[in-house]
């Protein structure tokens, strides 16, 4: 088996390589024989309107390699791509396949190939999703899928007489809607359909039956039987933001890697370089994809692009971290060891701060600092206190729920630190007893996005204090505490704390005493920080600090002074 000698692409003519397929011997119905099916490489230029098909799919063990003829070589594929033309090759005889039609072992073709993503997935006439050989289950759901969207009234019947809930999740739990490559795939295509074997749906009818069933199940939705379904509808989110209008590179990142299923990678640098064809501000921040990086040099730089450009919100994306008592070890055990203020946008990384409806800076500005070592990051902030005292117990955020004894527990614990600061008034003293929990947040039942919390929330508050529920959202209405409650426990995954000026809020499980509290300058939320050797600092996570989310640190003449993270 020899190596396919590619031919130069020419970036000044945006050139990339298309396969066309020879149709002249397959004969009969697919799947056809492995070894008929042959073709050949050809640069074309995105400028010569050439009609083409792009194929998304997984790229599958590389432990069971497959050969085609190319040019009268043969190469080695993967056994997806292999499955997948012996199924499409006769009605779909010009492709562009990533694993063929880019050389892989060249890491600056590489780079440029993926610079131009966009413009190779919007000028396919449609993207082809493959999820592998014919499934009994999959045409069947499929069929129904037909049915429901042929209703001429589809907006005024339950999409739930037609479509099992339980077979619509199977579907969605394929792998293939975990990869970072196929969010930007789907978003960036103009049509596309999904097939299973010759069977195929289109991506209207598959993406309007995810929208009504979203409908019928209501705040079902969040249950964990449907988190296949959640995710099929985060990036559903994702193609709707990039074809109305395109959101900066931060939004898009915490989007996709805050999803309820993990989003995988091969190759940990595209966690970054797998989505910036979707960001409004790629150019701008200066990202480009360089496969002769290693995974933590493009984390760190993309990291302090972001920050230094304004971004300082992705300091708050953290490691869910397991277990009961975690040490600092386990926070930092990450993918690609980077830096702690670093995100390494691994499967457990998760936004630990809401972040936009908070001003813990005020109208400030992001100042950052340069140093010749590339594993610090310097930013101007404020040293605001010191933390007393951490609450020893724990909980995680996992089902089953945390216990209604242990969520009650950790709402006394709250109450009790309220009361035992000198800072707050009587009333403040009670708002971050009733604010603290939900760090200050709830969902509108006007327009379903988050805000600040209101008097709904404090008196649903009230109405659990003393009958937290388990997560029993049929029952329980949204004033009567479901939401509350939903929203602690999400919660449960921080820890509370008593800072030596009275300040309560709650962080990351592994914040401990003497570690500090910092706002950093153009940041949202206050942040945890540990001091280390050499005068740096560790970052801990994000905080929720009753008393310090809308700038009032400001007002005391602060020292603002530059903050250097490890």
């Amino acid at each position: 088996m020899g190596t396919y000698p590619y031919l130069p692409l020419d970036p000044s003519c945006r050139e990339f390589r298309l396969l066309r397929l020879d149709v002249s011997q397959l004969t009969g119905n697919p799947p056809y024989p492995l070894e008929s099916i042959s073709g050949s490489l050809y640069n074309v230029s995105l400028d010569s309107n050439t009609l083409y098909e792009a194929l998304s799919y997984v790229w599958g063990s590389p432990k069971d390699p497959k050969q085609i003829r190319v040019d009268g070589i043969t190469v080695s594929i993967g056994s997806n791509v292999a499955y997948t033309l012996q199924y499409i090759a006769k009605e779909h005889p010009l492709l562009w396949i990533d694993a063929l039609c880019i050389n892989q072992r060249d890491d600056e073709e590489k780079g440029l190939q993926v610079q131009m993503m966009e413009q190779l997935y919007n000028s396919a006439v449609r993207v082809i999703v493959w999820l592998g050989p014919p499934n009994e289950r999959r045409n069947t759901l499929f069929d129904t899928l037909h049915e429901y969207i042929r209703q001429p009234q589809m907006s005024e019947i339950s999409v739930l007489d037609f479509i099992d809930p339980a077979e619509m999740n199977h579907f969605l739990a394929h792998p293939y809607w975990t990869r970072v490559w196929v969010i930007q795939e789907m978003a960036l295509a103009k049509d596309g359909v999904c097939l299973s074997g010759t069977k195929e749906a289109t991506f209207y009818e598959m993406f309007s039956a995810c929208h009504a069933m979203d409908r019928a199940f209501g705040t079902d939705i969040l249950l964990n039987s449907n988190r296949p379904l959640l995710h099929a509808l985060n990036v559903i989110g994702v193609r709707d933001d990039y074809q109305k209008e395109p959101k900066p590179l931060v939004t898009t990142l915490m989007k996709i890697h805050n999803t309820p299923r993990p989003v995988n990678a091969t190759d940990a640098r595209d966690r970054i370089y797998g989505v910036l064809a979707l960001a409004s501000d790629t150019e701008k921040l200066g990202i480009v994809p360089d496969y002769t990086r290693s995974a933590k040099e493009a984390y760190i730089d993309t990291a302090r692009r972001l920050i230094y450009g304004g971004f300082p919100d992705i300091l708050y994306f953290e490691k869910s971290i397991p277990g009961g008592q975690p040490g600092l070890q386990e926070l930092l055990a990450r993918e690609v060891r980077s830096p702690s203020w670093v995100p390494d946008w691994g499967n457990d990384t998760w936004d630990a701060g809401l972040g936009e409806p908070f001003f813990a800076s005020g109208s400030t500005t992001v100042r950052g600092h340069s140093s010749g070592d590339d594993g610090l990051l310097g930013l101007d902030g404020i040293l605001v206190d010191e933390v007393k005292y951490v609450d020893p117990k724990s909980s995680t955020f996992n089902i089953p729920w945390v216990s209604e004894e242990r969520m009650q527990e950790r709402l006394e614990v709250i109450a009790d630190l309220c009361r035992r600061s000198k800072l707050y008034s009587d009333e403040e003293r009670y708002k971050a007893q009733w604010r603290v929990p939900i760090i200050d947040w709830e969902q509108s039942d006007d327009t379903g996005q988050g805000q600040r919390a209101t008097d709904v929330s404090r008196l649903s508050y009230e109405k659990c204090f003393g009958r937290v529920s388990n997560f029993d959202l049929e029952h329980l209405s949204h004033a009567d505490g479901a939401s509350y409650s939903y929203i602690a426990h999400r919660r449960s995954c921080n820890r509370p704390f008593l800072s030596n000026k009275g300040y309560v809020g709650i962080g990351q499980l592994c914040v401990q005493p003497k570690d500090l509290i910092c706002i950093f300058l153009g940041a949202n939320m206050p942040v945890i920080i540990r001091p280390v050797e050499n005068g740096t600092y560790l970052m801990i996570g994000s905080a929720f600090i009753h008393g310090l989310m809308d700038g009032e640190i400001l007002n005391q003449n602060p020292k603002i002074e530059p903050v250097w993270l490890s």
